[in-house]
């Protein structure tokens, strides 16, 4: 059986004095049966025979408009995931499986009400969802040479390779062999090192500068 937190203040709350009994039973209803995730299953029927009421879905959003919202078949109460956790920034199981649940129900669309730097927590998790599959290189997101440029030279040590090579690289062995890496940085760098120990490493071309006449001046290839 599930073990929630209560707010023994709610009977100095404005709010819910306002509320008639009806409504009351109600929201301790919803608050009960929800999901830990603050989601609830539409069944009006269930609802009205265990709390003795004869609610419709109209009543339910009349009555709860600035506390639940309407998902379809479900509803969402989002200060319930304020109250119970208070953040969701936590790597613990039962926040992870909160993210989750909210992620699959579209619930993160409407947690800016009660927790706006979650919000963007809930969006990252499920975007990291489909980084962690393995993918071909043309379908990841290092098909784009600048943004392939900017991680394989992150790290100051991969920044004398010639980039345009090992991307090239990377990119026709995955067409070829059919290769899928979760990783494709890593595996560009990969290549990088295993060049640089069989001394076959392609390093960037040299850059000179021009002289004071505007040719090129190979004294300051190392400028």
């Amino acid at each position: 059986m599930a073990k929630r937190f209560t707010d023994s203040e709610k009977w100095k709350d404005e709010w819910f004095l306002s509320l008639d009994n009806d409504c009351r039973i109600v929201w301790f209803y919803m608050l009960d049966t929800c999901s830990h995730a603050g989601l609830l299953k539409k069944n009006l029927k269930l609802l009205n025979f265990c709390c003795n009421t004869n609610f419709t879905d109209e009543d339910l959003m009349e009555n709860f408009k600035d506390r639940i919202v309407d998902l379809g078949d479900t509803y969402f109460i989002p200060k319930f995931i304020k109250f119970q956790y208070v953040s969701l920034q936590s790597k613990k199981p039962v926040i992870l499986s909160v993210i989750n649940e909210l992620s699959l129900h579209k619930g993160y669309l409407t947690i800016k009400e009660s927790l706006p730097n979650d919000c963007q927590i809930i969006k990252d998790k499920s975007k990291d969802k489909s980084k962690d599959k393995d993918k071909f290189f043309r379908d990841s997101e290092f098909k784009n040479y600048d943004n392939f440029r900017d991680a394989f030279i992150s790290n100051s040590k991969y920044s004398k390779y010639d980039v345009n090579y090992y991307y090239e690289a990377v990119k026709n062995w995955s067409e070829s062999s059919g290769a899928k890496k979760k990783d494709w940085i890593a595996t560009a760098r990969g290549f990088a090192n295993r060049d640089e120990k069989d001394n076959k490493a392609k390093l960037k071309p040299i850059s000179y500068k021009s002289n004071d006449h505007g040719k090129y001046d190979p004294s300051t290839a190392h400028l």
